[in-house]
C-alpha cells in the first residue's frame, strides 16, 4: 500500500513538473507572480509550522532562535529601505559623525555576512549539541566573514570585533588575568594591522598602495561568483531548485524508490529542455503591463534579481570596442581614428583593465553604459530579450514546482497535522497575505519579506540534513545494494 502511494505521488510530481514547465513557457512572468503571491505564503506558513514540530531538525532546542534573529535583522533593513520614514541615523561611538541606517547596513555588507553565518550555523545545529562549541564556532566564523567583507575596518568594526572575541574568551577561558592579556594582545594586533583610516585618524602603518590593494582584494571577493551564489542565489534559486532537488533525492534514496529517482531525472531534464531547447518567440510569451510593473514593484521586486544574475554571469549583451567608441567618443574625426586603430577587433568584448573598477577584467554589460536608470537600461533585456525570457522560464518553473511539490507531499510529510487553532491561524494569515498582494504587489513583497526570508533561513538545517542523508544512503546502497533493509 505504501509503495503504491509512493509511486502515485512520484507520477503526480512528474505531471506537476510538466504543468509548471508549460505555464513557464507561455507565461513566465505571470506564472511566477501568481505562484509567489498566492502559493508562496501558504507554503511559508505551513512549512514553518511543520519545521517547528520537528525542532527545525537541529540538535538544540533553541538553535532556531539564531536563524530567527538573522531574519529579523534582514527584515528591519528591508523595511527601512522600502519605507524611508523608517530609516534612522546611527552615531558611531567616539566619533562626531552620523550615517543613516540603510547606508551603513549595505556598506558593512550585513546581509551577505548574515546569510553566510546562517548557512554555517545550520551545519553546526545539525551536527553538534554542545552549546559552547556552537557559540564559539559561530563567533570565529563571524570574525572570518567580517574581515573578508570589511578589510578596511573602521572604529566601530574594531569595537564589534573585540566584543565578539572577548565573548569567545569568556566562554572558554576561566582565568581572569589570562582573559585580560588576551584582549590586550587582540587590541594591539588589530590596531597595528588594520588602521588605514578610522574616520580621519590618519596613521602611517599602511601605505596608500597597500590600502588600495586591500580594498581591491575585498572587492574581488565580494564580487566573486561564489559569494554571489552564497548570498544572492541561496535565498532564491538555490533554495527553490537545488535544495528542492536534494530533498527529493534524499527521500527517493531513503525509501529506495525507483520512480522517485525517475522523477529526479525529469526534474533535471525538463528545465534544461524548457530553457535551452524550446525556441524563444517574443510574440508567443504572454506579458501584461501589470506583469511588468508587478515584477518591477517600484524597484523593490524581482527585476533587480534578474539584472544581478545577468550581470554576474555575463548573460546580457556586452559592450564591444565599437560600442565603446560610439558611446564615449563624440568627435567624428576622432571616431574614425579609433575605428582604424581597432579595425581588427571591433566585435570583441570591451574589457576594463583598471583595478578597482566593478568590471575589472570582465566585459561590461552594454546596458550599464547607457545614460538613465537601471529600470530604463535593463527593462527591454529583462522582459523582452531572448536571454531574459530564457532566464525567466527557469525562475518561473523552479518557483511554481517548488510550491506544488510541497503541497503534493501532504500525506507523506503530514504538514497539515497540527492543532486546529494553529491551522486556522495559518489560513487567516494566508488570506491576509493574498489580500496584500492583490491590493499592491510591492506592498505584499514588503510586508511578506520577513516570512519569505525567514522560512528560507529556518529551512537551512533541513537542507543540511538532506545532504548528510544523501551521503549516508548512497554509502548504504553501495555497500548493501538498492534493496531496502527490512
Amino acid at each position: 500500500m505504501l509503495k503504491t502511494r509512493d509511486v502515485q505521488i512520484n507520477y503526480l510530481n512528474i505531471g506537476l513538473m510538466f504543468m509548471s514547465a508549460i505555464l513557464a513557457f507561455f507565461m513566465p512572468f505571470e506564472t511566477f507572480l501568481f505562484a509567489y503571491a498566492f502559493l508562496g505564503p501558504l507554503h511559508y506558513l505551513t512549512e514553518i509550522s511543520w519545521l517547528h514540530d520537528r525542532q527545525y531538525f537541529a540538535k538544540g532546542k533553541y538553535d532556531f532562535t539564531f536563524l530567527l534573529i538573522i531574519g529579523v535583522v534582514l527584515s528591519v533593513a528591508a523595511f527601512a529601505n522600502d519605507f524611508e520614514f523608517l530609516n534612522f541615523n546611527l552615531y558611531p561611538p567616539l566619533v562626531d559623525a552620523k550615517i543613516d541606517f540603510v547606508k551603513w547596513y549595505y556598506s558593512m555588507s550585513i546581509a551577505d555576512i548574515s546569510i553566510m553565518l546562517a548557512l554555517f550555523s545550520a551545519v553546526l545545529f545539525v551536527l553538534f549539541k554542545d552549546i559552547k562549541l556552537k557559540l564559539g564556532a559561530i563567533l570565529v566564523m563571524y570574525i572570518i566573514v567580517y574581515f573578508s567583507f570589511n578589510l578596511d575596518m573602521d572604529l566601530l568594526g574594531i569595537f564589534i570585533l573585540m566584543a565578539i572575541v572577548s565573548a569567545f574568551l569568556y566562554v572558554f577561558v576561566k582565568n581572569l588575568y589570562l582573559k585580560i592579556v588576551c584582549i590586550a594582545l587582540l587590541y594591539a594586533g588589530i590596531y597595528y594591522s588594520y588602521s588605514p583610516d578610522w574616520f580621519g585618524l590618519d596613521t602611517d602603518f599602511l601605505s596608500q598602495e597597500e590600502i588600495l590593494e586591500a580594498e581591491s582584494d575585498k572587492n574581488k571577493f565580494k564580487n566573486s561568483s561564489v559569494v554571489f551564489a552564497l548570498t544572492s542565489l541561496v535565498p532564491t534559486l538555490i533554495h527553490v531548485y537545488l535544495f528542492t532537488g536534494l530533498f527529493m533525492l534524499f527521500g527517493a534514496l531513503k525509501s529506495r524508490s525507483k520512480t522517485g529517482l525517475i522523477s529526479i531525472v525529469f526534474f533535471i531534464l525538463i528545465p534544461i529542455i524548457l530553457v535551452f531547447s524550446l525556441p524563444v518567440k517574443k510574440e508567443g510569451n504572454y506579458l501584461s503591463s501589470y506583469g511588468t510593473e508587478a515584477y518591477y514593484a517600484e524597484g523593490t521586486g524581482f527585476f533587480n534579481t534578474n539584472v544581478s544574475i545577468m550581470r554576474q554571469f555575463e548573460l546580457s549583451p556586452n559592450m564591444t570596442n565599437k560600442d565603446y567608441i560610439d558611446q564615449f567618443v563624440k568627435d567624428s574625426s576622432e571616431k574614425q581614428q579609433y575605428y582604424m586603430l581597432w579595425k581588427d577587433s571591433l566585435d570583441n568584448d570591451f574589457i576594463i583593465q583598471n583595478e578597482g573598477h566593478p568590471y575589472y577584467g570582465k566585459p561590461i554589460p552594454l546596458a550599464d553604459t547607457k545614460e538613465g536608470s537601471q529600470k530604463d537600461n535593463w527593462w527591454s533585456i529583462v522582459f523582452f530579450s531572448e536571454i531574459g525570457i530564457m532566464l525567466m522560464r527557469f525562475i518561473a518553473f523552479a518557483y511554481l514546482y517548488h510550491y506544488l511539490n510541497w503541497f503534493s507531499k501532504t500525506e507523506v510529510i503530514r504538514w497539515h497535522k497540527v492543532p486546529k487553532m494553529r491551522f486556522v491561524a495559518v489560513i487567516a494569515l494566508w488570506l491576509v497575505a493574498c489580500g496584500l498582494y492583490a491590493y499592491d504587489y510591492a506592498v505584499g513583497l514588503s510586508f511578506l519579506f520577513f516570512l519569505s526570508f525567514t522560512h528560507v533561513l529556518l529551512e537551512f538545517p533541513l537542507n543540511v540534513t538532506s545532504i548528510i542523508g544523501i551521503g549516508k544512503e548512497t554509502r548504504s546502497i553501495i555497500k548493501n545494494g538498492f534493496a531496502k533493509k527490512e
